[in-house]
């Protein structure tokens, strides 16, 4: 009995979790106009399996001894329309730019490891998301 019941808890405890990082990239970004600063972007694939309302609070980026509040966009996977809140199941594209017009506040750190953090409510209750580990990515554009 003991042997079907752990499993059974482990499925179960598994199942439950609404919200799942897939992907994560930190793109390194050279726009095409010779002026025009170099910057990053992260952008993190989130795949829901529940109906659940999820809003994300805030983006915080950690780099080095600053940690820098970062605006960002949330669209699902297939359309091109930005979304406030993620009200279904499928996967969502979060997208946070390191360009100085999307940087909202910084401030000192303690730690000096590179590392994204998601604030999120869902249904009612408060949850946390932190990425530390990247695909990379060039990107020239034109």
């Amino acid at each position: 009995m003991k042997k079907l019941l752990i499993p059974l808890i482990v499925v179960l405890i598994w199942g439950c979790n609404s919200s799942q990082i897939t992907q994560a990239s930190k793109q390194n970004i050279r726009p095409g106009v010779p002026s025009a600063p170099a910057y990053r972007q992260y952008s993190i694939e989130i795949l829901r399996k529940s109906a659940q309302l999820a809003q994300i609070d805030s983006v915080i980026v950690r780099d080095g001894q600053t940690c820098y509040n970062v605006g960002f966009s949330l669209v699902k996977s297939g359309s091109s329309m930005q979304l406030q809140k993620m009200d279904s199941e499928g996967t969502y594209l979060i997208e946070a730019s390191m360009r100085k017009e999307q940087i909202a506040s910084e401030r000192s750190c303690d730690s000096s490891e590179e590392k994204v953090i998601l604030y999120l409510t869902e249904n009612g209750k408060a949850k946390t998301f932190e990425v530390d580990s990247f695909k990379i990515e060039d990107i020239n554009r034109r």
